[in-house]
């Protein structure tokens, strides 16, 4: 299983790096608590939230069997928790093949979420009852799990081949897509004088595909724009929120050469099971 960049707070980027072992990063992760409990106490990260299907026939990965990560005893007792957003893909079969954390508001709680996915179970997505992997955010609560007043700002990316589309198109094969829906959260002051929707193809290329106008933050876009053929060749697509000269958030496209080794964009974000017990 890969991992792509894991990035700081709430920014996201396209970059790629192998995870160290999981005991190192937790240990290493405990180094910071002490200075992170006095000064944050308790945090959340944006949680994704489970939307009505936006994509009649397509069924998501679920999680058959969560495992909670344990938290240090102090970490306990100072009750830091909060939850960790992260963007995953479920192969064909039912196993985590990827993760990418795309917002944890307290940066040590991260390694936590990723043990607890790694040694989670999934079953598999599908399409019309035909197994596919998929790609998807997902939102895993960490200890005690609070809303704050006030959120720390963020910035999110989904991108996805709505319900309605040709069979093959739902399915992100070579030479279908030519219309795809955009999701964004855009948090950041930087975005204040306007940001945009980038897609880059696997040799460099890039296009614009929605210029998204000046206002505050925070703003909500959902819209779905034609991409004529730049998504017609196979490979994998980078695709970023970006604003002031940087990128903001990011995601990946999949243009697969058959049914078989195709990786769909969820077109939601992925349930996590519902916890129950104090605190939850």
């Amino acid at each position: 299983m890969s991992r792509l960049a894991v990035v700081s707070s709430f920014e996201a980027g396209p970059s790629l790096r192998s995870a160290p072992a999981s005991t190192r990063r937790l240990l290493a992760a405990g180094a910071s608590f002490a200075a992170l409990a006095a000064a944050l106490g308790c945090a959340t990260a944006p949680s994704a939230k489970v939307a009505a299907p936006a994509c009649p026939g397509f069924a998501p990965p679920q999680m058959v069997t969560a495992v909670s990560a344990s938290l240090p005893p102090t970490w306990t007792a100072a009750r830091l928790g909060g939850d960790v957003t992260e963007e995953i893909v479920v192969d064909r079969t039912g196993a985590l093949k990827e993760t990418r954390l795309v917002a944890a508001a307290v940066g040590p709680l991260a390694p936590f979420a990723q043990s607890s996915l790694e040694r989670s179970r999934f079953s598999p997505g599908s399409i019309e009852g035909n197994p596919v992997a998929v790609r998807g955010v997902i939102a895993v609560p960490i200890g005690l799990v609070r809303k704050l007043k006030n959120e720390p700002p963020f910035d999110a990316l989904r991108v996805f081949v709505a319900g309605g589309e040709p069979r093959e198109a739902r399915w992100q094969l070579a030479g279908s897509v030519d219309r795809v829906t955009l999701v964004a959260h855009v948090g950041s002051a930087a975005a204040e004088g306007g940001a945009s929707i980038v897609a880059v193809a696997p040799g460099g290329g890039e296009r614009v595909l929605l210029a998204i106008p000046a206002a505050a933050p925070p703003v909500e876009v959902r819209e779905t724009v034609r991409t004529g053929r730049f998504f017609h060749a196979a490979g994998d697509y980078a695709l970023q929120l970006r604003a002031g000269g940087k990128s903001l958030a990011a995601t990946t496209f999949t243009i697969a050469t058959g049914f078989e080794t195709a990786v769909v964009n969820a077109c939601e974000p992925l349930p996590f099971p519902e916890r129950t017990g104090p605190g939850h």
